[in-house]
């Protein structure tokens, strides 16, 4: 009798925990396709723009959007100051007129250079910022306007929170999504251009975070760049050329 008992007890046992592991396998599904599905409401987090001491152009927007966007909250006297990365290019054509600069773009729209900002040697977002918290504070800045890509936009506000650090100087940060259209919010994996876009600040997330978040700050990021500085530039050409083919 015990035995039977025994082997009833067991046997419940092991159902329970087939079940139980069953239900947890589900779930961790759920969750997953749940996440990806809405990668596209995570990664864009744009807010009501409103009034500034500048509005700041991130760079990497070659059709200009967000220089256009940038222009658009110039014109509707959010701030009457713009600041640009002296170094991103765009190829956008207005009335037969070939406008390479987002400066040019401006001064193509009638915005005078007393008006234009810039921010030097910032090539990449990590960058951006910390020259932007430098002429931030030069000025006086307190409220800024930064317009990048809505699915940037995540990214842009970790880093100026964990690694810039800009609430440390009490300057607060409205992030803006410029008006792109290739971008689709709800179904990015259905499009090529959101698809690649969502992919890629997803990777850059985790890569970006452990870089300046936790590397950075205790002292490990340039020995690893020293030694290994090949490698992860192979690791990122790699992942470039994956991403093109999504």
């Amino acid at each position: 009798m015990k035995h039977k008992c025994s082997y009833f007890i067991n046997g419940m046992d092991d159902i329970l925990k087939t079940k139980a592991a069953t239900i947890l396998s589900i779930s961790i599904v759920t969750m997953f396709v749940y996440l990806f599905i809405n990668l596209g409401n995570i990664l864009d987090i744009s807010q009501r723009p409103s009034k500034a001491d500048a509005i700041v152009v991130f760079g990497g927007d070659w059709n200009g959007y967000r220089v256009k966007k940038a222009l658009s909250l110039y014109r509707e006297k959010f701030s009457n100051i713009i600041i640009l990365n002296e170094d991103s290019q765009i190829d956008v054509v207005e009335n037969g007129v070939k406008l390479k600069t987002e400066t040019a773009y401006l001064l193509h729209h009638n915005i005078s250079e007393n008006q234009i900002l810039y921010l030097h040697h910032a090539g990449n977002t990590m960058y951006e910022l910390r020259a932007l918290k430098k002429i931030a504070q030069k000025y006086g800045f307190k409220k800024l306007l930064l317009i990048s890509a809505p699915p940037h936009l995540r990214r842009l506000k970790i880093l100026a929170h964990d690694a810039a650090e800009f609430h440390k100087s009490n300057i607060s940060l409205i992030f803006t999504g410029s008006d792109a259209p290739w971008w689709h919010k709800k179904e990015w994996y259905n499009h090529r251009a959101s698809r690649t876009f969502v992919i890629s600040e997803t990777i850059k997330i985790v890569s970006n975070y452990t870089a300046y978040v936790i590397l950075q700050k205790h002292g490990l990021l340039n020995p690893l760049r020293k030694y290994f500085g090949p490698a992860i530039q192979n690791t990122k050409n790699l992942f470039q050329t994956i991403l093109r083919k999504l």
